[in-house]
């Protein structure tokens, strides 16, 4: 906007404002505008699709995880059997 000369707000600019800046004259720093632009959008694309990925390589790993757990549980489980309880242990069970 420096290089044109105007003072813009960019909250209420319109394709007539930049019409009125004789875009022929203009179309060099309007096309280096647009070229910034387009590789801003590429990049704010780019860094989405990574956080996007991140998310789900996240989402696996916390996955894997839990049913890791839970594998390590239900085999605990299956030795629970073998297990007897000491003749010296008292196991009592409050229900209320």
């Amino acid at each position: 906007m420096k290089q044109l000369r105007v003072r813009w707000t960019l909250s209420e600019l319109t394709l007539g404002h930049v019409w009125d800046v004789d875009v022929e004259r203009n179309e060099k720093i309007i096309r280096d505008v647009l070229m910034v632009a387009q590789g801003e959008r590429a990049l704010e694309e780019f860094l989405r699709q990574v956080c996007l990925c991140y998310m789900k390589c996240a989402v696996i790993f916390y996955c894997s995880f839990i049913l890791e757990s839970v594998d390590e549980v239900l085999c605990l489980k299956k030795d629970l059997p073998s297990c007897t309880p000491s003749q010296y242990q008292n196991v009592s069970i409050n229900i209320k």
